[in-house]
């Protein structure tokens, strides 16, 4: 999962690259998900804003991890992320998306929360998993760090939510 991680390219191609790479990632964590659970999803799975929360927080953890800092580099990323994902309803989820953030919607919040955790547990596997890092390895290394500094409140807390 998340293998835009290795995927380095320049701002704008690498926008497009995290966004179709989370849009598929992120399709697949939801498969997975129906799968470990008996072919249903986790009831939180089932509510659209702690969804939109989840891929939220996924993409918000991809934009900063590459230095996609400005606004309309992470805006361009969640944008993008809908598309694959949305099709035509895109306009209208990327809306829903930022008044639930602006309202700190509490269910938006904890599909942030989770995702965050999820995306920290799959690195430090990977990373466990590679043994020494080699240079080609080191995005997983910088987000490693990344979360460890800016989300470790979230990553401690959240695991045993389900």
């Amino acid at each position: 999962m998340f293998n835009f991680i290795l995927n380095l390219f320049s701002k704008k191609r690498k926008v497009a690259q995290i966004s179709a790479n989370v849009a598929t990632s992120l399709n697949t964590c939801f498969f997975k998900i129906k799968r470990r659970n008996g072919g249903e999803l986790f009831l939180l799975f089932k509510d659209d804003k702690f969804i939109l929360g989840y891929i939220f927080g996924t993409c918000n953890v991809a934009s900063h991890a590459f230095n996609l800092n400005k606004p309309k580099h992470q805006i361009s990323v969640v944008t993008q992320v809908h598309e694959h994902l949305f099709n035509e309803n895109c306009q209208e989820i990327t809306s829903n998306t930022s008044s639930l953030n602006l309202d700190k919607n509490d269910l938006f919040k904890q599909g942030q929360e989770i995702a965050l955790t999820e995306y920290y547990d799959y690195i430090n596997i990977a990373m466990k998993m590679k043994g020494n890092v080699e240079p080609s390895f080191k995005p997983f290394k910088k987000l490693n760090g990344y979360l460890a500094q800016n989300y470790s409140s979230l990553i401690d807390d959240n695991v045993e939510e389900f």
